[in-house]
């Protein structure tokens, strides 16, 4: 077991939810396909992904590291998280919905949580 002090059916319970939550993804990135809102070339489970793990790297440095950034290289981690999101968001939409949604996903525009 990779947990040493979590039994086997906690982390199956684990296990069936991380999947829910996945299908669930999964699920909004498929209709944002059949919408036409997310190119159709694209696998709605590598969007879920690749979104994810940017997602969660750039938490974890939040978590960690967020006062070195700002003091060694003047980097906002928080404002890099919107931005990023942001520009895979554009990269990953079609045409028409990086028009209809431009002034959401302006990374100008993008404020960080209080």
């Amino acid at each position: 077991s990779i947990h040493k002090q979590v039994s086997d059916e906690m982390l199956a319970q684990c296990n069936v939810r991380t999947q829910h939550l996945w299908k669930t993804v999964i699920d909004v990135f498929r209709r944002a396909i059949d919408e036409k809102l997310l190119r159709d070339d694209l696998s709605p489970v590598e969007l879920a992904v690749i979104l994810w793990s940017n997602f969660n790297a750039l938490l974890i440095r939040i978590d960690n590291e967020c006062d070195r950034w700002k003091k060694t290289l003047d980097v906002d981690l928080v404002q890099v998280l919107f931005k990023s999101n942001a520009l895979m968001l554009q990269a990953m939409m079609t045409e028409e919905a990086q028009q209809q949604y431009s002034n959401q996903l302006s990374t100008a525009t993008l404020s960080p949580l209080s």
